[in-house]
């Protein structure tokens, strides 16, 4: 039989997801108020929003997926295997977030999937 789960997994499962959220809050205003400061900053800042934009739908799954995976924990060992299965979903928007930031799919996406003109290209 299955060990029941205890607050300190859970804790333990929660904790690194606050904290990531706390830092996103504290992050995005110190990444716009620097932006902001360049020397073109509407096109740093549109530049930045476009790639968030597209990082947002890339990591959507990633991020719901603890929340919705909730009603399946029962015991030490389901915690475990979501961290697995997590681990593994992530890799995924990992992956096309490299690509799409490290060669030239990154101008096909932003130029001409999304429509940007070549300076907010650039800046993405």
């Amino acid at each position: 039989m299955s060990e029941p789960l205890r607050q300190r997994d859970a804790l333990r499962f929660f904790a690194p997801l606050i904290f990531t959220a706390q830092l996103m809050m504290v992050s995005h205003s110190i990444i716009h108020a620097t932006m902001a400061r360049r020397a073109l900053p509407k096109i740093a800042l549109a530049g930045f929003s476009t790639t968030h934009a597209l990082f947002s739908v890339l990591a959507a799954p990633t991020v719901t997926t603890p929340l919705i995976a909730l009603s399946f924990l029962r015991d030490r060992r389901s915690v475990w295997a979501l961290v697995r299965f997590n681990g593994l979903l992530m890799l995924a928007p990992l992956l096309a977030m490299q690509l799409v930031g490290w060669t030239p799919l990154g101008d096909w996406v932003f130029g001409g999937l999304v429509g940007t003109d070549a300076a907010i290209t650039d800046a993405a």
